[in-house]
């Protein structure tokens, strides 16, 4: 009986940790190119597509974030621009932009070995 408790928590924790988790790729910056050009080597198709479109996911958000922070430097009087707040918002887009760079980068080696592959670029495509 002890056994099949044990098996059954063993389970419950696998099955939370899954949930919590998931299986899902995910955009990551603190890879080194370097580290993602060896990855990609032993990856198999369908796990090079799913990080590229965690890359296009990552990407799109990123440049929705410039967009909105633009914005706020679109609505500020001329006075201002010359102002703190101004500067603030600019390091803003700076360091998002600069993300988006990063992130493009990676994103290039997976859609580089996907097209390797045969893989429909269609599906890993940056709107």
């Amino acid at each position: 009986m002890k056994l099949k408790s044990q098996g059954m928590a063993v389970l419950v924790l696998s099955v939370l940790s899954l949930a919590l988790y998931g299986c899902a790729k995910k955009a990551d910056t603190n890879k080194s190119v370097e580290q993602i050009k060896s990855e990609v080597q032993h990856m198999t198709s369908a796990d090079i597509e799913a990080y590229a479109q965690a890359y296009v996911k990552e990407i799109t958000a990123k440049k929705g974030e410039v967009d909105k922070v633009a914005d706020q430097l679109k609505s500020i009087s001329p006075m201002e621009l010359l102002g703190e707040k101004a500067k603030s918002i600019k390091s803003q887009i700076s360091n998002i932009e600069s993300d988006v760079s990063k992130l493009t980068e990676r994103y290039q080696v997976y859609a580089q070995k996907y097209q390797e592959l045969g893989g429909d670029a269609s599906k890993i495509s940056i709107q």
